[in-house]
């Protein structure tokens, strides 16, 4: 038998390692409750820190691509 994740229950303790069923209900109810805790980031951060990655794949993607480039010409050059 095939377990859904909605079914499989977490391990209380290393001693009972077998899968417990639990309801799709107390499933989302416990996921809502672990979700309650969740310190989430303001929106400020957010912002900044999406600001952050994107400048650095755009850094990143440059650097590949000028390396792309200066490889390609001295091959080029120097083999072809």
């Amino acid at each position: 038998m095939i377990l859904t994740t909605a079914q499989v229950g977490c391990f209380k303790n290393k001693k009972n390692l077998h899968m417990a069923k639990v309801s799709t209900f107390s499933f989302i109810k416990e996921v809502r409750e672990e979700l309650a805790k969740v310190s989430w980031p303001s929106r400020e951060t957010t912002i900044r820190y999406t600001i952050i990655v994107i400048v650095g794949c755009l850094i990143v993607g440059a650097i590949a691509g000028g390396m792309d480039y200066v490889l390609s010409l001295l091959f080029k050059t120097f083999i072809f």
